[in-house]
């Protein structure tokens, strides 16, 4: 009787836990898409050689890991 419901109550949880992490990189990136593009407006000819140097240091980053 334990087994079962304890099965699907852990494939839940899991599932659920996978579901909030990828929600938050979602998240993460598109605010910081929104506050990249806000920077941009605000401080256009200084940022914008600037910010894909930094987005292209920050993938290659996040290749490295």
């Amino acid at each position: 009787m334990i087994s079962p419901m304890n099965r699907i109550k852990l494939n839940v949880h899991g599932g659920l836990l996978m579901n909030i992490e990828c929600m938050y990189e979602l998240v993460v990136r598109m605010w910081l898409l929104v506050y990249s593009l806000r920077v941009n407006k605000i401080i256009h000819k200084f940022i914008k050689m600037e910010s894909w140097i930094w987005m292209t240091f920050h993938l290659y980053i996040r290749i490295q890991i």
